[in-house]
């Protein structure tokens, strides 16, 4: 059974990329049922190739997980939000990257370009020097002093978005940010990497992505 009543949450780091911006577009076009020109005509939003929301198929059931599952949310009330260390609106980002069709762009330009983007936790060693130019909205002063407080902020932007999006399901955080270079630290088990997170005299080589994994 789909839940209708229920909002999930999905949290993008890098949501400013083409990942996070065409998957948000997705979503309101989806929960507005909207429709849009191509080249070959018309089509409508929908969900194919979302397991989650898709009903079974075929004599075996095939894909599609929805009404097989009790508690799955329906992806049409999901909040969708993220961080980014560019500071481009995402209507705009979404106008760039030259993903879906002009048609579509210009129908949820407007709604992308207020959504509120979350200043993201960065460090500059870990990423291209192409990209550092326009890192523009990063987490900085005490809460970048030090890995126990980066990690400490991205706590606390998660709890104020859910509150203020009234989201009562569970939240999924997802990279998808700029590629990293390899971090030098390895750590067993998550309570290692805990204990190094918040050690402010460690010096361990911690990446953006350890943190927001934490």
């Amino acid at each position: 059974m789909m839940v209708q009543g229920v909002t999930a949450g999905i949290l993008v780091v890098g949501i400013g990329g083409n990942n996070g911006v065409t998957l948000l577009a997705g979503q309101i076009a989806n929960r507005d049922k909207l429709s849009w020109e191509t080249g070959p005509g018309r089509v409508s939003a929908n969900w194919f190739g979302c397991l989650t929301q898709i009903p079974p198929r075929g004599i075996h059931g095939g894909v599609g997980f929805q009404g097989r599952y009790d508690g799955l949310a329906s992806a049409d009330n999901a909040a969708i939000g993220g961080w980014d260390i560019r500071s481009t609106k995402l209507g705009q980002a979404l106008y760039d990257c030259r993903v879906l069709e002009p048609d579509l762009v210009r129908q949820v330009r407007e709604e992308m370009d207020g959504m509120d983007i979350m200043p993201g936790v960065w460090d500059p060693s870990f990423i291209g020097e192409s990209q550092h130019k326009t890192a523009l909205n990063v987490v900085s002063g005490e809460d970048d002093s030090s890995t126990r407080c980066r990690l400490e902020r991205i706590r606390r932007d998660i709890r104020k978005w859910k509150e203020l999006n009234k989201v009562d399901g569970h939240i999924t955080v997802i990279w998808s940010a700029s590629v990293e270079r390899p971090s030098e630290a390895e750590y067993k088990s998550a309570e290692e990497l805990l204990e190094a997170i918040f050690d402010d005299s460690n010096c361990d080589d911690i990446s953006p992505s350890m943190l927001y994994a934490a």
